[in-house]
């Protein structure tokens, strides 16, 4: 022990260990603030993070801090929509502002991001987290992204829905993710005959030709 160690208090303390046992006993938040931006050891950084409650310091150690397992678990401790929403937006590591997008529950954030997003990640990822249809038969309509429509589309919910993306004039990844969804969604050995017949996937019409209950369906199939 360092002769110095003997007049300050222990979370200060030369040995790590020591440092790391006083956090753990240490309630005062302007001090676990200091220890979890300043201590040069992970480990002790960590204890700091798991006793914090501030939105904006867990954020700001969870875009910043230069280890791992401090960020994620800052992150982990960060429930404030807009510290998340911030994050996203952030030049935090990819897994980070990944990570903070999918704990963000209001939809409409969600589609916000699918629509605005500066990334395509972003915008795909927010996309694929989205479960209402309303909101995903608008993104499908007219996000500006064409791979956000395809996703929206690859998880409408009905023939209705799905039908107008069907048309010739839609965009063709959009078009053939509307036609493998009716395949999916319709009971209807009719209609989904129509979508093989449109299907332009030599993979999907050999699977639907080889694995579909309807005798009409993969009959359509054997002859594309």
């Amino acid at each position: 022990m360092a002769l110095k160690d003997l007049f300050r208090p222990k979370f200060k303390h030369s040995d790590p260990a020591v440092r790391q046992a006083a956090v753990n006993d240490l309630d005062d938040p302007a001090r676990l603030a200091e220890v979890a931006r300043t201590d040069d050891v992970a480990l002790v950084r960590l204890a700091a993070v798991t006793k914090l409650h501030d939105m904006a310091l867990l954020a700001e150690l969870a875009e910043k801090d230069p280890d791992e397992t401090v960020r994620e678990t800052a992150l982990d401790r960060v429930t404030d929509v807009a510290a998340l929403r911030a994050l996203v937006e952030s030049s935090a590591p990819e897994p980070i502002r990944l990570g903070a997008l999918r704990r963000i529950s209001d939809t409409s954030i969600l589609v916000a991001f699918a629509r605005e997003g500066t990334e395509p990640l972003v915008r795909r990822t927010s996309a694929e987290l989205i479960n209402d249809g309303d909101q995903l038969l608008e993104l499908a309509r007219d996000a500006s992204d064409e791979v956000v429509r395809r996703l929206a589309v690859s998880r409408l919910d009905s023939v209705e829905r799905l039908e107008p993306f069907t048309a010739g004039g839609e965009v063709e990844s959009v078009r053939q993710a509307a036609i493998q969804r009716m395949l999916q969604v319709s009971d209807d050995p009719d209609v989904r005959a129509k979508a093989v017949d449109e299907l332009a996937d030599p993979h999907r019409l050999a699977a639907v030709a080889e694995g579909s209950d309807s005798d009409l369906v993969r009959l359509t199939a054997l002859e594309r």
